[in-house]
């Protein structure tokens, strides 16, 4: 099974959209994304730029093309606003597994229903039309926020990937590895969907 199959479709639920991560949204994207002191990127690499941008949908273009990967912009359904970006990774249709990650929410969509809705309808996708047993997330250890957010999935740590880089500030990151398995995801996807009932969308769940 070729987990790349369909992957220029977008996704589309009830609150979100995603949309392949194309040239036509690059503008869009840097727009909403930068500045920001508190971003992904200003955290971990001190780039949040529009070049560091352009290294997303580039990986993007490479990822498809190489049937590894593929880039989403989420956009926010009632705005009609770009509010984050996406990635499934390491897609593996040997192993029928990939990985959810390089996740970044624009500032004014932090705390809102945005990471939920992204996370339930990539598990979805993954599970239930890509016929994945197994999807996982990577996380820096020192970042707890990512941490609670993933835990409160449902997702299990599977262990701890150590001195894994040296970051720009001179830190050395540990990442820790988390997975959901097809046998969880009914009562994970009963979860999320509690969580987006009933706050009507509005959930908050941390990047």
């Amino acid at each position: 099974m070729d987990l790349t199959q369909q992957s220029l479709l977008p996704i589309i639920g009830e609150w979100l959209t995603l949309e392949p991560l194309e040239d036509r949204l690059f503008d869009e994207v840097c727009s909403v994304m930068i500045p920001d002191p508190d971003g992904w990127y200003s955290v971990m690499f001190g780039l949040n730029t529009p070049s560091a941008y352009r290294k997303e949908f580039d990986d993007a273009k490479s990822f498809f093309a190489k049937g590894t990967g593929v880039g989403f912009a989420l956009r926010d359904n009632k705005s009609q606003k770009i509010a984050g970006i996406s990635f499934f990774l390491k897609l593996d249709s040997e192993n029928r597994s990939l990985e959810i990650g390089t996740t970044n929410i624009a500032p004014r969509f932090r705390r809102t229903h945005v990471n939920t809705s992204a996370k339930y309808l990539m598990l979805k996708e993954a599970f239930e039309k890509r016929n994945c047993i197994r999807v996982s997330f990577r996380v820096d250890e020192e970042n707890l926020i990512s941490r609670r957010a993933i835990e409160r999935l449902g997702a299990k740590c599977g262990g701890t990937l150590r001195y894994e880089r040296i970051l720009p500030d001179g830190r050395i990151r540990n990442y820790l590895f988390y997975s959901i398995i097809d046998r969880e995801w009914p009562e994970v996807k009963k979860r999320l969907e509690t969580f987006l009932r009933e706050t009507n969308g509005t959930d908050s769940c941390a990047t």
